[in-house]
């Protein structure tokens, strides 16, 4: 049994709920303590009760929160070696690149480097019994090497960051445009639906739309433009909202 839950995803701030046969776990910590405790306890749970938090990278929208957060946790910090250089007084854990490392009975973590910009970015997959869990945000391309790292996750939360034209025609000075758009940028719509054809063809039944850009992107369209690479697939599409969702049960 998986349960899933954004508890924000885009510029905003990015935290995510992941309870995979009963181990709580949290990605990333980027608002405010508050509005995480309070999306916790909806799905009947708080800080003390989380397993493990894994942080993806050290930009503000992802670890806004760890410093008051980072108080009330009773578990292991993970992120990859160079974001605990940064981040050395939380006293974190490093994960090894590539290679499954168990971080409790029965769930193997495998953490993978993700194409942005800022190092030690990384993403993951959550292997357990019963089924298998990816999440990759941030990330200017899909590399071939997360598409191996992915290939056959039931599960899987993916950017959807913009869609090319409204960002083009869009209000963002140039300089933060050809940021966006780099391979060390952040995911289009168009590039999500052709890789989720990928990983669709390839074993995975739940696709998640997240980090979402308010400006440049609408619920709407991503889920139109994924969707028509889809039309042949037998999977459930679903796109996370900027702020939180409801607790998502998966067999």
């Amino acid at each position: 049994m998986i349960k899933l839950m954004s508890v924000g995803s885009g510029s905003s701030g990015n935290c995510f709920y992941l309870e995979i046969n009963g181990k709580k776990l949290l990605i990333d910590v980027g608002l405010p303590a508050r509005t995480i405790r309070n999306a916790l306890n909806s799905a009947g749970t708080d800080f003390e009760e989380i397993d493990a938090v894994f942080i993806t990278h050290t930009h503000s929208d992802h670890i806004k929160g760890l410093e008051v957060c980072g108080k009330y946790f009773r578990c292991p910090l993970y992120m990859s070696e160079i974001s605990c250089a940064k981040l050395f007084r939380y006293s974190p854990h490093a994960l090894p690149i590539e290679r499954p490392y168990e971080i409790t009975d029965g769930i193997n973590v495998t953490a993978f480097d993700t194409s942005h910009d800022c190092p030690g970015s990384i993403g993951f997959r959550f292997d357990y019994e019963g089924g298998s869990f990816g999440y990759a945000t941030d990330l200017g391309c899909v590399t071939e090497r997360i598409r191996e790292m992915l290939r056959g996750c039931e599960s899987l939360v993916i950017e959807s960051n913009h869609d090319t034209v409204m960002l083009k025609n869009g209000p963002y000075p140039y300089v933060l445009k050809r940021r966006i758009l780099s391979e060390n940028g952040h995911l289009s719509n168009e590039d999500c639906a052709e890789v989720s054809a990928f990983f669709a063809h390839n074993g995975t039944k739940n696709i998640f739309l997240a980090h979402l850009s308010r400006e440049n992107n609408d619920p709407t369209v991503a889920r139109e433009t994924v969707s028509k690479k889809l039309a042949d697939c037998d999977v459930c599409l679903g796109v996370l909202p900027e702020g939180c969702s409801s607790l998502i049960c998966l067999e």
